[in-house]
């Protein structure tokens, strides 16, 4: 039992959100495991697990493998100017 875990159920949100940082580090072993410790401390609490960033295929790949409900970033689409 982490101490993500405990804080997560104290707060009980939706949504939690990774971290860009951490996100497009999932290539490195080390960091795809933390990656799915997070994903699973979430999911035990109820949380939909979101990792901002994705920029690439393999990045995404690996975060959907570990996991990760919704995915952002420039892999997706490139932001655009909205016309009020």
């Amino acid at each position: 039992y982490s101490i993500l875990r405990e804080l997560l159920s104290f707060m009980t949100p939706d949504f939690l959100k990774i971290d860009i940082k951490l996100a497009q580090q999932a290539e490195n072993p080390v960091k795809l495991q933390e990656i799915r410790h997070i994903v699973e401390d979430g999911h035990a609490v109820g949380c939909s697990v979101i990792a901002e960033g994705v920029e690439t295929e393999n990045q995404h790949k690996l975060l959907e493998q570990a996991g990760v409900d919704l995915f952002q970033g420039y892999y997706f689409g490139k932001p655009e100017a909205v016309k009020a």
